[in-house]
């Protein structure tokens, strides 16, 4: 069976995670539940630079791999997921406010 990981890029956006809510819960937690709570997804991962991390840790949720990268670019970073963890596919989602 084919393995099917979820990336979540948050490295050009982080300033703007701790400011949006949505019923009481920041949307970066949110989207990230709701992909956890997909069952075509195997795994999720969050990618961040190292500068972020302290600001956005307590924002995902523990169950969800970070993964720490200075690529300056998103296909940068989404290859540093894809070297990192083995997938068979992707899912790459991305904030935007």
């Amino acid at each position: 069976m084919a393995t099917i990981i979820g990336v979540v890029d948050l490295a050009d956006s982080a300033q703007h995670f701790a400011r949006h809510r949505l019923a009481g819960l920041p949307v970066l937690t949110r989207t990230i539940r709701q992909m956890t709570d997909s069952l075509l997804l195997d795994q999720i991962i969050a990618v961040i630079h190292k500068k972020d991390r302290e600001k956005l840790e307590a924002l995902i949720p523990t169950d969800v791999n970070i993964l720490e990268s200075d690529a300056p670019d998103c296909l940068g970073r989404l290859a540093a997921a894809v070297s990192v963890f083995d997938a068979d596919a992707i899912v790459r989602v991305r904030q935007n406010f």
